[in-house]
């Protein structure tokens, strides 16, 4: 049985990922050699993320975003411990990253860009709102 806590971590990441394919929808009516790019941007944006951030939490193997989860599984075991400059910068680029590259191609249609923000938003909320506060990570930042 999915606890309520996975279910917000699954819900934000399809949030996430829907605001994404919104926007590598949109880039491929006026190029699809950037939505290859963005799309790539977004694969190695990701990696990035859960090897800086998530393989070093000390609970994820309980991880209710399930597909970092399973992702820090594969990659090199990290010890946990308090996240460096270096790692908080990687990890907010990342983000930057997936969120800001597709704007310039975004705006020109205010419809999905509203709606791309509209669902990221409520990713990083949910996020936010409902994992972060519960989360047992005693080295993350955003645990309040």
């Amino acid at each position: 049985m999915i606890n309520k806590k996975m279910q917000f971590g699954i819900l934000s990441m399809a949030c996430l990922f829907a605001s994404i394919g919104l926007a590598a929808f949109t880039l491929s009516i006026q190029s699809p050699a950037w939505t290859l790019f963005y799309l790539a941007l977004c694969a190695i944006a990701g990696i990035a993320v859960t090897f800086a951030f998530c393989s070093k939490c000390p609970v994820k193997s309980a991880c209710p975003h399930v597909l970092p989860g399973f992702m820090t599984r594969i990659m090199n075991d990290r010890t946990p411990g308090s996240y460096t400059r270096f790692e908080l910068m990687v990890t907010f680029l990342s983000i930057g990253i997936i969120l800001f590259f597709p704007q310039v191609w975004l705006i020109r249609y205010p419809f999905r860009f509203g709606l791309f923000w509209i669902l990221a938003g409520a990713g990083l909320m949910l996020i936010v709102k409902n994992i972060c506060r519960r989360c047992r990570n005693v080295y993350c930042p955003f645990r309040k």
